[in-house]
């Protein structure tokens, strides 16, 4: 006698969007403001603590003989891709990656983690030390999406877009600054 194989219909298989995220409710009672300015320093902190490990490995192992975070002289042009363009359009490509992730049945930190990870080879690219703080970053931006899209997805967005800025705005002042006013070419 065959064996039937039983399709499980939808109602019984939980759905993704109920999904809780690990300490939700404490974050969401910040506020939207206070949340974006406080995921901006988690994402900025952890990310720094992880590109110093990455040094200290590149240190000991010499695997990557250039550790230069930027090659370019900053311009208008690129303080304003650091700081607009690239996070509105790489949260934009983030959250469609997640919510594929999503709906091909990746719990939300799976498809949080696995996003993180694309977007830190995506960055490591340009410079092999932007890999390690962007994986962090990209965590912490896209569990801002997940968290304040259960508000709507504009909020999901912003929280996610306005912490990007602010973490590209660190990084950016050091490139400007060191250019600029250290080596005297203004």
């Amino acid at each position: 006698m065959p064996h039937k194989i039983e399709v499980p219909s939808k109602a019984s298989v939980p759905s993704l969007a109920a999904q809780s995220l690990p300490w939700e409710q404490k974050f969401c009672q910040l506020g939207f403001r206070t949340y974006c300015l406080s995921a901006a320093a988690v994402a900025l902190f952890g990310s720094l603590i992880l590109i110093g490990f990455f040094l200290l490995w590149n240190n000991a192992f010499s695997v990557f003989p250039s550790m230069a975070m930027f090659h370019e002289q900053p311009t208008i042009a690129t303080i304003f891709g650091n700081l607009v363009f690239a996070p509105i359009v790489e949260t934009g490509l983030m959250i469609a990656l997640l919510e594929f992730l999503v709906r091909v049945r990746l719990s939300k930190l799976a498809s949080i983690g696995l996003s993180a990870l694309l977007w830190g080879f995506l960055h490591g690219t340009l410079a092999p030390m932007r890999f390690a703080g962007s994986i962090w970053s990209f965590f912490v931006f896209g569990y801002s999406y997940f968290l304040w899209s259960r508000r709507d997805r504009k909020s999901g967005f912003w929280a996610a877009s306005l912490s990007h800025i602010i973490v590209n705005t660190l990084p950016t002042l050091v490139v400007f600054l060191e250019y600029y006013v250290f080596q005297n070419k203004l």
